[in-house]
């Protein structure tokens, strides 16, 4: 807990003593002795301490929670009119007249219609600021756990991101470098170090909220570099990313997931000569466009393999962090393509 914290039942004594305080500016100064506004603001507070109380801890959970909002009005309104006339017959008849006989005030007319209704008013305004503080109070710790609720969520849609990639391609990773080291050792050796840094990557630095889109790319080559030992030169990888887009700042692992879904769903599948292109650029200096294609099988497109559910892991994430993005895919000529549009933070 933070030292510059305030418990509960001390943050009620402020809020009341401040009520009290603003009570006594607006409604005390008309009075002739401040010792009389005091105490008569004191009294009055006697009683609405209780009815704020039995007000948010009764009336509003049983009642305005639970959509009943014309029985509630009634009911508070009716109580504040029994309040104001037992204020305006108190101070009125029996204070000013038995207790408090010595300030030379004119209270005929204390007991009049107006006066009562000035009473209410005077009420509703007080009660209206225990219910504003209740209710924004409730507000904010609704949005407070709806926003922990969503980058919960948030997380865990990436953690299922991470669950995707790593399995299968540590699998098929494994089984190529085993082959790589019988062949080609040194080779072998780059390849496990790039495999290194992409596991700790996914492990450990996409765990951050945002992410240099560079850095992103650095692991993305690297992935696809251990991706292709598999296909020898079967493979023909091309990849532009425009210059003014290198610092733009992404969520981690929304790329290397594009990349990933055309590996499993796509370039695996083909036998013959494979291709994968990704572009990547800033229009309008806050908005990056990557566009992914590789080659695809258009048997794939009968089944609904070609999109995978990595895909839509991808776009519920965007979801989640996005209000507006575009997300789009196509497979068409034995070519599948994903177009990705997303709001960035660019230097």
């Amino acid at each position: 807990m933070s030292k510059l914290s305030i418990n509960r039942p001390t943050r009620h004594i402020i809020f009341w003593v401040l009520l009290y305080g603003l009570n006594l500016l607006f409604w005390g100064s008309s009075l002739e002795y401040l010792a009389f506004a005091l105490a008569v603001n004191l009294f009055f507070l006697a009683f609405r301490i209780p009815f704020a109380y039995f007000n948010i801890y009764y009336l509003i959970p049983k009642f305005l929670k639970q959509g009943k909002l014309f029985t509630y009005t009634l009911i508070v309104l009716l109580s504040l009119v029994v309040l104001s006339i037992f204020y305006r017959f108190v101070v009125g008849n029996f204070w000013m007249e038995v207790l408090y006989a010595g300030p030379d005030q004119t209270y005929e007319l204390n007991t009049s219609f107006f006066s009562h209704l000035k009473q209410f008013m005077i009420e509703v305004y007080v009660q209206g600021i225990v219910l504003s503080v209740k209710l924004g109070q409730d507000w904010l710790n609704a949005s407070k756990k709806a926003s922990e609720l969503e980058s919960k969520q948030i997380e865990t849609e990436l953690n299922m991101l991470k669950n995707q990639i790593q399995p299968h391609f540590f699998f098929n990773t494994l089984n190529s470098l085993y082959a790589l080291c019988m062949d080609e050792p040194k080779k072998a050796g780059q390849s496990i170090l790039g495999l290194s840094d992409v596991m700790d990557y996914i492990l450990y630095r996409s765990s951050r909220a945002l992410i240099s889109l560079e850095e992103e790319m650095t692991i993305v080559k690297k992935y696809i570099a251990l991706e292709s030992l598999r296909f020898d030169d079967r493979i023909e990888v091309n990849i532009h990313m425009d210059d003014e887009a290198v610092k733009a700042v992404i969520p981690p692992v929304v790329i290397l997931s594009l990349v990933e879904n055309s590996f499993k769903h796509g370039l695996h599948e083909v036998n013959s000569t494979a291709s994968l292109q990704i572009t990547i650029k800033l229009t309008d200096h806050d908005w990056l466009e990557v566009e992914v294609t590789n080659t695809a099988p258009d048997r794939l497109e009968e089944t609904g393999d070609s999109t995978g559910i990595g895909l839509k892991n991808i776009e519920r994430r965007l979801e989640l962090i996005f209000d507006h993005y575009v997300f789009e895919t196509s497979h068409e000529n034995s070519l599948f393509k994903v177009h990705l549009k997303i709001p960035v933070n660019a230097n």
